[in-house]
């Protein structure tokens, strides 16, 4: 996934970071000029009732750390956790240890919206309840889209939480920056990562990048 003047390096397959052609990986950011928004390692993508999986992912956060810190990179993406309503407090839980561990080895973790929570509202309540400074949220766009939200609305809610970083699909770089959330994260006084994410590189690509870029600069005028 590239950025605006970052990339994201998310796992693909079965491949987990930090397992990977660290050299190789290495030698091409360095010719791109791109530093790392985030890592995503696939952490938290299970169900919060698999105990052993979820004190599984914490302990594979200081696996990662040593891998992040040499990218010059602080913040680690993670899944919502899969819960039923009420075991909405063992995912606050759950957070708030992977926080506790995340802080004490200089890292945070934004936790992304998706199949399990795709709501940006149910994210940004869930990071209120956290309320943990390592922890802050990664909004999916692409993921608010499916649950039908307004996302100019959502992205007020996560800006007035704790928001680490943007991930943005074809439709939001697309839709007026009013319509989107553009222009309310820049009101808000965002300016975190915000990256293009695609299951497939479209031929638009370019052109959705650059409705990204021009969103965001006329959004962040308006408000100066």
């Amino acid at each position: 996934m590239w950025g605006l003047e970052c990339v994201a390096l998310r796992t693909v397959g079965r491949e987990r970071v930090p397992y990977t052609n660290e050299a190789r990986l290495r030698r091409v950011l360095a010719e791109g000029e791109m530093p790392v928004a985030w890592i995503d390692p696939g952490l938290f993508e299970g169900s919060v009732t698999s105990r052993a999986g979820v004190l599984s992912d914490v302990e594979a956060l200081r696996e990662i750390a040593p891998f992040s810190r040499r990218l010059e990179c602080d913040l680690v993406a993670v899944g919502a956790l899969a819960a039923e309503p009420r075991e909405a407090g063992a995912v606050v839980g759950s957070l708030r240890q992977l926080g506790e561990t995340a802080q004490s080895l200089g890292l945070r973790v934004a936790v992304r919206n998706g199949d399990a929570a795709p709501a940006g509202h149910d994210l940004a309540a869930l990071v209120r309840a956290t309320d943990h400074p390592a922890v802050g949220a990664l909004w999916s766009t692409a993921a608010s889209g499916v649950a039908g939200e307004d996302t100019a609305a959502v992205a007020r809610a996560l800006a007035e939480s704790r928001l680490f970083g943007v991930e943005a699909d074809a439709p939001f770089a697309e839709a007026e920056p009013e319509e989107s959330g553009v222009l309310a994260l820049a009101e808000a006084g965002y300016d975190g990562p915000v990256v293009l994410a695609f299951e497939r590189l479209p031929e638009s690509a370019l052109g959705v990048s650059t409705s990204l870029i021009r969103g965001i600069r006329q959004s962040r005028r308006a408000v100066r």
